[in-house]
């Protein structure tokens, strides 16, 4: 299996335009700077917030204006800031997405002073998610602009991407035998399946995976089918490697598009895009988290290169 058959699952994209209140929205739109956005669950809605990446300007004036502004924390190549989410209807929007099953939450970002959502889901579940934005179309000045259509696949997508941010592309393995296997592992092992990981932070710090298979998988404690789409399910998997991965990069904005995960005989092969600019950062990443898990270097790199749709 391969992305083509996500393509056929994942047949719909979105694209959300919110309106914020928060004063780092308005220096977007003023300075012209576009952002990568992750939300940090709290205990409480309340206690959410954003957690804003920016690389760092070439105009010093705003650079520093940054760093002052908002006690931004100065990295390598990009600028970290902490805001706190005054609307909490875009928590709360956030969430009622995500839980449409299907969803898949695509990226984050703030632009020309709105947060920008970006995400596809399956034609069978364009009906909840009329239903549950109808219900903020009528808030005034919050959703400024839905589009929602016919998604091109995910290869046309990343194409698209690239040309607005360049990618790199990274596949790398790490043997089936370093992990532990859960019931629901034990299930996507023996069958034919292509895996699709999500970027999000969840509130218990769980890794959530959508399973796509060839054919039914046992149903389980671990793996869940997504009602209405064929062979598609949810797999909620907490393996300490995958999510010291996962936190790491979140924790350094660097945003994977699309990483798909298949399991060939006694190795899990990963692929994924990554920006040109953090390709490093993350293979360091990876190779910090299997030094502290494992005690030895376990990733394996296939491929690293500039994007290329044929090698995707």
């Amino acid at each position: 299996m391969d992305i083509s058959d996500i393509d056929k699952k994942l047949d719909m994209k979105g694209k959300l335009e919110i309106i914020g209140e928060s004063d780092i929205f308005r220096w977007s739109k003023l300075y012209g700077i576009n952002m990568t956005v992750f939300i940090r669950y709290g205990s409480t809605l309340e206690d959410s917030f954003f957690k804003i990446f920016v690389s760092k300007p070439a105009d010093d004036d705003i650079y520093k204006g940054l760093i002052s502004t908002f006690s931004g924390l100065e990295q390598k190549s990009y600028i970290v800031i902490t805001r706190s989410i005054m609307d909490k209807k875009i928590i709360e929007l956030i969430t009622g997405i995500i839980k449409i099953p299907s969803v898949y939450l695509s990226e984050m970002t703030i632009e020309n002073g709105k947060l920008i959502l970006r995400l596809r889901f399956n034609h069978n579940f364009s009906q909840d998610m009329s239903s549950l934005l109808t219900q903020y179309l009528y808030i005034p000045y919050f959703i400024d602009n839905i589009l929602i259509k016919k998604s091109e696949g995910l290869k046309l997508l990343m194409v698209k991407k690239n040309a607005r941010v360049p990618l790199s592309i990274l596949k790398y393995s790490v043997p089936l035998s370093l992990f532990e296997l859960d019931p629901g592992l034990k299930s996507i092992a023996e069958s034919e399946c292509i895996m699709l990981i999500s970027n999000m932070d969840l509130p218990d710090n769980r890794f959530d995976v959508s399973i796509f298979s060839k054919e039914k998988l046992e149903v389980n404690e671990r793996i869940k089918p997504v009602m209405r789409i064929e062979n598609m399910y949810r797999y909620e998997n907490y393996n300490k490697f995958m999510i010291d991965v996962k936190i790491k990069a979140n924790d350094h904005g660097i945003f994977r598009n699309d990483e798909t995960v298949v399991i060939n005989g006694n190795e899990l092969y990963v692929t994924l895009t990554i920006a040109q600019n953090q390709i490093m950062d993350y293979i360091e990443m990876l190779f910090a988290s299997s030094m502290k898990y494992f005690k030895k270097n376990v990733i394996t790199l296939k491929t690293v290169a500039p994007f290329d749709e044929n090698l995707f």
